[in-house]
């Protein structure tokens, strides 16, 4: 009875430490920001998938679901668009004050891969190569990453008086792909932010006001 008793504990102990190493690694990956737009404008998907998937539609179609988007089609003329299409990011978040990081550094610091340039992080990547897809060009690369993504920060940039050609070309190719509805997914107008100025909607998202309809 006490062998049996103790291998209990000693089972329990092991989940345990298993338990708080898990926590501990995600602690690490968490990162503090300074606003939700912060947070918003940085989401990693819009970025990397679209450009992946539009670049490589071709492919995608003659591979009967043979293909590694991070493995096959994350070559130099691709990554290059998407740090192009990066930078418009970028330069959204910098009419908002914000210095937010490079896809490079949020794909490293969300263990991706290794500290790099974009195709070192993408290329040395244990987790991302393996990944098999997409299998189809009604994937939810172009699917949501487009309608929920870059056209989000396509109408942001637009409000504001950005000019994003990269990100309009990547929306426009991806609804021609997936055969979606022009201007359909979320906007700065769905949003409910749409009659507000720059300066106004970074105080509705620090405060929650002016008053808005959302």
């Amino acid at each position: 009875m006490a062998k049996k008793y103790a291998e209990i504990l000693l089972r329990e102990e092991i989940v345990n430490k298993s338990s708080l190493l898990r926590e501990r690694a995600l602690q690490s990956l968490v990162q503090e920001i300074a606003v939700l737009t912060e947070a918003g404008l940085s989401s990693m998907n819009p970025i990397d998938h679209p450009p992946g998937t539009i670049l490589n539609a071709g492919r995608i179609e003659r591979s009967n679901g043979e293909f590694y988007i991070y493995e096959e089609g994350m070559t130099p003329s691709v990554i290059r668009v998407m740090e192009q299409l990066d930078q418009e990011r970028l330069g959204i978040g910098k009419c908002f004050g914000l210095e937010l990081m490079t896809i490079a550094e949020l794909l490293h610091t969300s263990g991706y891969g290794p500290k790099g340039t974009t195709w070192e992080v993408l290329n040395g990547s244990r987790s991302l190569t393996p990944i098999k897809g997409p299998t189809s060009l009604q994937s939810r690369y172009l699917s949501e990453d487009i309608p929920f993504g870059l056209r989000t920060f396509a109408s942001i940039a637009d409000h504001i008086g950005l000019d994003t050609p990269v990100m309009d070309s990547m929306i426009t190719l991806g609804e021609i792909l997936v055969g979606g509805t022009p201007q359909s997914g979320r906007t700065i107008e769905t949003l409910g932010l749409g009659e507000l100025s720059k300066e106004e909607i970074m105080d509705f998202v620090l405060t929650g006001g002016p008053k808005v309809s959302v």
